[in-house]
Order: structure tokens, then sequence, then C-alpha cells
């Protein structure tokens, strides 16, 4: 069922029962996704984002929760795919290695190492 759920309705039926049980409309819901699957990854990362926002702006207590874990794999996949290509093509901040180093392997950030004063 958690499948189903993540899979095909793409969150809309997470807003609409969120929207129901508090009378409050969700902003940044996304009513037609892009036909390009990269684009459409896009906007339903920044959909979640907002969805966090607004929980948290009415007391939810969810921040270890982010947005990417909402994502089914292959969004998932899309959106890490996009995220260390721009980092590792130098068009990233090099803050954002910092962030993608939890989700990807650390061999793909290529970050290096820190090296304390002892060492040669």
């Amino acid at each position: 069922m958690k499948f189903f759920l993540r899979r095909y309705t793409k969150g809309r039926l997470l807003i609409e029962y969120i929207e129901f049980w508090s009378g409050k409309p969700v902003p940044g819901k996304v009513s037609r996704l892009s036909s390009n699957k990269r684009e459409a990854s896009e906007q339903l990362l920044e959909q979640y984002e907002k969805l966090l926002t607004h929980l948290k702006s009415h007391g939810a207590l969810l921040n270890s929760v982010k947005p990417e874990m909402m994502l089914d794999t292959d969004d998932f996949s899309r959106i890490m795919h996009t995220r260390t290509s721009k980092l590792l093509s130098g068009e990233g901040d090099p803050s954002e290695a910092d962030r993608l180093a939890h989700w990807v392997r650390p061999a793909v950030v290529d970050t290096p190492p820190a090296t304390s004063s002892n060492e040669r």
C-alpha cells in the first residue's frame, strides 16, 4: 500500500488528507507535473519542501524529516544524480557537498578529507 501511495499519487493524497483534517490549504501544490521526468522530480521535491514548511509552521515536529525522504526511489535517484553532476562539474555550491554526503557515497561527493596538523 505504501508503494502505491508514493508511486501513483505523487503526494496528492497526502496533501488532500492534510488539507481535510487541518482545514487549511497547503501552499505549493503541484496541479500538473511536467512531462520531463527530471523537472517533475524537481517539482515534487519543491512541493514536499513547502508541505513540510507548512506543517512545521503549524506546530508539527518534523525537523529531522527531509523532503528527499518523501520521494519515491526513481525521483530520489534523479534528484541525487542532478545534484551530484552539478557539484562535480563545478556549477554547484561547495556547501552542497556537505548536504550530499548524507545521501550519496563519499567517493561520489569529491571533497578532500580533513587533515590534522600532525599529518604530513
